[in-house]
């Protein structure tokens, strides 16, 4: 096979590291408390230990619910505004380009780039069976599936990469892909060098894996404190309930409470979560203390920042707080400004988080595409105001707006179609004017496999509170064969009718099983006399990222270079 961008991109959709079946799923699953363990063998395989002096010795590591994507570009804007220093920013999903996942200096890196790094850590990998043919010990699969090589990969490139300018990476940041004490980035010892971890907002997601409570929820994330990494599958068997945690013998020293803490969360988050992340920071990061992180602490009201939101200004305040904090530690020891700061968060742009892209329809009408990847309660709140205001809806209710909406059907979606439904709206002669006109359930283009069987409609009313019995008045009869999107139908017009909702709302046409280009398809061929179309994406940033792919968004590529020396 040709070795280039295109084979290296066609080899990781495939079954190489691509779940295919469900027993395949399901085989990855059970391995997931192995993570560390297993992403550290692969690390040895490829020749580049967790504990080699090429890795970045500065490091910043974020995990949450909502936000750690934005705080991850905050902070990398901050510190790229410290004169000299050159970032490498490790994210996920992608939304058009796998590229976007790994980042220098706020750019994707190139196609030869990736390229280069994916074969040459295939060649490593063949090189190591080739001496040492032990691919099935202990169930380890040859390769690694998808998230883990793609975290290999940034690995790989921040320790190898250089700019044209003739930099090496300075500043590696990583975003966790879910969870964090199991997860992939989760894989260096904070004696490396230089290590400081935030958690953003914590909020019911991904509970079927993580937990159903926010003290688990925030146990799973705050396993990225853990100082050192190695037996970390044995640290607990079992996660423990929020009752379980004893704040009270957790004595803080005045020599450690005097120390510059390095672990941050932001005041927002509940009592029970903010007592479970200090008692992570403290057993497992030896001793130390936990940061929370306040509105206008470091931020004055009139800073600007460069995401839209309310909720963007904790998250900058965070990054701020990671920011600094590294600085300090770093050699030599450094600050940043606060106009560097002030000018890279009212810089910083974050790819589907509430972005908008317009262009025209066939009849010449201009078509606003306002993309924001909320998957959670808190997060669609805020995405929905958002598009209230940024579509004029109070102001201009004649405006044709449309809702593509989609989630992994590991989460309950009943929450959320509830949320939308419940949208202040104001009221017209007739009664209430729903905030959407149209519905489109899209298929997004790619997802993440999961081990976990979807939910039937009757299930997730229940679970989600909807209903309070045993749901048997409810016919759950959306047909044999049928989707998740023809699912996501039925729950919208059975939670208007088990709500009490105005006939306008559960009589709103809906569109299933159509591709995000489909769907932008029919959208422009609206003419509504000629005014211009809201369209408001949500509820997974796959499907963002499927509809900035159909309406041709790009972004540039990052300059540099891997100065790899092959090894055997």
């Amino acid at each position: 096979m040709e070795q280039t961008y295109d084979s290296a991109v066609a080899a990781l959709m495939s079954p190489l590291h691509q779940s295919q079946t469900p027993e395949d799923i399901r085989r990855a699953s059970l391995r997931r408390k192995l993570t560390i363990s297993d992403m550290r063998t692969y690390l040895d395989r490829i020749q580049l230990p967790h504990n080699s002096e090429l890795h970045c010795k500065n490091m910043v590591h974020i995990t949450g619910t909502k936000g750690k994507g934005s705080v991850a570009a905050l902070c990398e804007g901050a510190l790229r505004a410290k004169d000299g220093l050159t970032t490498g920013l490790f994210t996920s999903p992608h939304l058009v380009n796998i590229r976007e996942r790994i980042r220098i200096d706020g750019r994707p890196v190139s196609e030869p780039v990736f390229g280069m790094a994916y074969w040459e850590i295939r060649r490593r990998f063949d090189a190591w069976r080739q001496k040492d043919d032990k691919s099935n010990d202990d169930g380890l699969p040859f390769l690694p599936g998808y998230f883990r090589m793609l975290t290999l990969m940034a690995v790989f490139i921040f320790a190898n990469y250089t700019t044209d300018e003739g930099k090496k990476i300075d500043v590696a940041i990583f975003e966790v892909g879910m969870g964090g004490r199991y997860d992939a980035t989760n894989i260096f010892d904070h004696t490396i060098g230089n290590v400081v971890c935030g958690v953003t907002l914590i909020d019911y997601d991904h509970i079927r894996v993580l937990g159903s409570e926010l003290g688990q929820i925030a146990w799973e994330k705050g396993g990225i404190f853990l100082e050192n990494k190695e037996g970390s599958e044995r640290i607990a068997t079992t996660r423990p309930s929020s009752s379980a945690v004893n704040i009270d013998d957790i004595i803080v020293s005045q020599t450690a409470q005097n120390q510059s803490t390095r672990f941050f969360t932001i005041e927002d988050n509940a009592g029970d979560v903010i007592n479970m992340l200090r008692s992570c920071a403290f057993r497992e990061g030896k001793g130390e203390t936990l940061g929370i992180v306040m509105r206008n602490q470091a931020l004055s009201p009139s800073c600007k920042i460069g995401l839209v939101g309310d909720h963007q200004r904790i998250n900058a305040e965070l990054a701020v707080a990671l920011s600094t904090a590294l600085v300090k530690r770093m050699t030599p020891v450094c600050s940043l400004s606060s106009s560097s700061i002030s000018d890279a968060l009212r810089q910083t742009f974050w790819p589907g988080r509430c972005q908008s892209v317009s262009k025209k329809g066939k009849a010449n009408n201009t078509i606003h595409y306002r993309c924001d990847g909320a998957h959670t309660p808190q997060s669609l709140v805020s995405c929905l105001q958002w598009f209230r205001s940024a579509s004029g809806f109070v102001d201009e209710v004649s405006k044709t707006r449309i809702l593509l909406f989609n989630c992994q059907h590991e989460r309950n979606p009943v929450p959320l179609l509830d949320l939308i439904q419940a949208v202040d709206t104001p009221t017209s002669g007739n009664g209430v004017l729903p905030l959407f006109d149209k519905i489109f359930f899209c298929k997004a283009d790619f997802g993440r496999p999961s081990a976990l069987q979807e939910a039937s409609p009757r299930s997730l009313l229940i679970d989600s509170g909807v209903v309070d019995n045993d749901g048997s008045d409810i016919k759950d009869n959306v047909g044999i064969g049928s989707t998740w999107q023809d699912k996501l139908a039925f729950l919208w017009k059975e939670i208007a009718v088990i709500k009490g909702r105005d006939v306008s709302v559960s009589d709103i046409p809906c569109t299933t099983n159509i591709s995000a280009k489909d769907a932008i398809g029919i959208i422009e061929q609206f003419r509504c006399g000629g005014k211009e179309i809201e369209v408001c994406v949500t509820g997974s940033l796959y499907l963002v990222g499927s509809v900035l792919n159909a309406v041709g968004w790009r972004e540039g590529s990052a300059k540099g270079d891997l100065s790899v020396i092959p090894r055997e």
